[in-house]
């Protein structure tokens, strides 16, 4: 209960869920929650789990991109905090996002086209530009 008191915290999600209410009947599979309420508990419960490989699609697309940056710079803290350091790979639907990652691979149908820092491709990298643009 502590972990998850404090979890829920660090990524903001403590008034979403006492919003919720604990006992709250989700539904099944959380259906009776809102796409963003669903997609915030399923990344805290990944997190819960403490995974040496945290592989994302999209995790907070529901939400604005200031709840994603603010979401996602809590957790990058997180991780420095607690010496928790999973491999993460993550599908962006905000390309903002990437500059908080330490390596981008950018694909083009599928194919990777090009790979490094955000400063890296936004200087120099057309396909990374129109991702961004």
């Amino acid at each position: 209960r502590a972990i998850l008191h404090d979890l829920l915290g660090r990524q903001g999600l403590r008034n979403d869920v006492i919003d919720v209410g604990l006992s709250f009947n989700v539904g099944v599979g959380g259906r009776r929650l809102t796409a963003s309420q669903r997609q915030k508990v399923s990344f805290a419960r990944a997190l819960l789990k403490r995974p040496e490989y945290l592989l994302v699609n999209r995790p907070l697309s529901a939400l604005d991109q200031q709840a994603q940056m603010r979401i996602i710079m809590n957790l990058m803290h997180w991780f420095n905090e607690t010496q928790y350091r999973p491999a993460v790979v993550a599908v962006l639907s905000n390309p903002t996002l990437a500059s908080l990652f330490e390596r981008i691979i950018v694909f083009e149908r599928g194919v990777p086209v090009a790979s490094g820092t955000y400063k890296e491709l936004a200087d120099s990298n057309a396909a990374f530009k129109r991702v961004t643009s």
